[in-house]
């Protein structure tokens, strides 16, 4: 018999991997690059499975796209696919990061 006020099956999702899992996109994204950039890798440094990176991102670039946009003031891109966008957030970032060195 299920009670309205019952809470949904399953464990309850836990507060801080969004920001656990932004970070850890970032610093994985930072070490290994494009080519080296995984979810594997994103979620060992956050502590997390890769479902539970699933249930919020779709894939590993738009992950790193929200991780950008969450922690920076990133300009708002719309080349018309996911692609143009990373790829602008990225120039605008090494242009960023180079012009405060």
């Amino acid at each position: 018999m299920d009670r309205p006020d019952s809470r949904p099956a399953g464990r309850p999702r836990d507060a801080d991997a969004d920001d656990r899992i932004i970070d850890a996109a970032l610093a994985e994204y930072a070490a290994h690059g494009h080519a080296g950039y995984s979810l594997n890798g994103v979620a060992r440094r956050a502590g997390v499975g890769k479902s539970s990176i699933y249930l919020r991102w779709a894939d590993k670039e738009s992950l790193l796209v929200g991780a950008v946009h969450a922690r920076a003031e990133a300009p708002s891109v719309d080349t018309g696919s996911l692609r143009g966008d990373l790829e602008a957030v990225v120039r605008w970032l090494l242009r960023h990061f180079l012009s405060e060195v």
